[in-house]
């Protein structure tokens, strides 16, 4: 299209800072132009450049772009499944777990392969329920000693009660039987 070109030349020779236009070359390819006029030669310089060449490093970077989105996405989503298996799911576990202790069952233990200190925190755990459930076994045998100490003490004051009674009885037989 020679009005195009035209139009660019027209624009070199007239205009003293330059422009900036699309327009479409004698090849009939859409092309962006920059005009210049150059007084000291009266020429006017038109420099220009196919349209889709001129964007290929943008559309490059555009696809960059979606790249390094698409990736940033998997490795999130790989990262999130990750700490999912190693973090979350263990300390729901070992939630499942203190909750169980808490209910009184000192018999149960965490059986959980993690980060060295969620198996670390895992194992003070059922160290933790061990003792629990010792020392409710030594309390109830306890109880069951303090309950025998309380039937004895209290068989024992009964017979002290019988024997204070039959001494006062003696006692006052006695009595009697001094005055006889």
């Amino acid at each position: 299209d020679n009005s195009s070109t035209d139009s660019l030349v027209l624009h070199s020779l007239n205009e003293e800072y330059g422009s900036h236009q699309a327009s479409i070359d004698y090849r009939g390819k859409e092309v962006l132009a920059f005009t210049k006029r150059i007084n000291s030669m009266n020429w006017g310089l038109i420099v220009k450049i196919d349209r889709e060449e001129a964007f290929i490093p943008i559309q490059q970077q555009r696809l960059l772009l979606y790249i390094s989105f698409i990736i940033t996405i998997v490795v999130f989503s790989f990262s999130f499944t990750l700490i999912k298996r190693f973090l979350t799911n263990p300390l729901k576990d070992l939630s499942v777990f203190a909750n169980k202790i808490s209910e009184g069952d000192f018999k149960i233990r965490a059986d959980i392969r993690s980060i060295t200190e969620i198996e670390d925190l895992s194992s003070s755990l059922n160290h933790m329920a061990s003792s629990l459930f010792h020392t409710r076994e030594k309390l109830e045998n306890s109880m069951i000693a303090l309950r025998l100490s309380e039937e004895k003490l209290r068989h024992s004051g009964k017979i002290e009660a019988v024997g204070r009674l039959s001494g006062g009885i003696a006692h006052n037989f006695n009595n009697i039987l001094t005055a006889i």
